[in-house]
């Protein structure tokens, strides 16, 4: 488990991670998800749900008003991130 900031949220297609419960765009546009946030980030072995080759589990947590954890892929994470992202 390691900590990230995020430095870009405009990289990622959100729609593809919005689903009956969570709707990204939503958390994004009422800032409970901003760039400068701090995530956590598991890998295949630490993250509670399934993971694909070169995906990544980033919990989302602020002020007890959001918690969401989510697979993203190695390209998403480098464009949350920034480039140089190693897990």
């Amino acid at each position: 488990m390691k900590k990230f900031t995020i430095c870009d949220l405009d990289g990622v297609n959100w729609d593809d991670h919005c689903n009956d419960s969570v709707n990204f765009d939503d958390l994004i546009k009422q800032g409970l998800i901003v760039v400068g946030d701090v995530v956590t980030v598991e890998g295949q072995a630490d993250c509670p749900l399934p993971l694909r080759k070169n995906q990544f589990c980033i919990s989302f947590s602020k002020d007890n008003e959001l918690f969401v954890e989510e697979p993203f892929s190695l390209e998403e994470c480098k464009s949350l991130f920034g480039t140089d992202f190693s897990y």
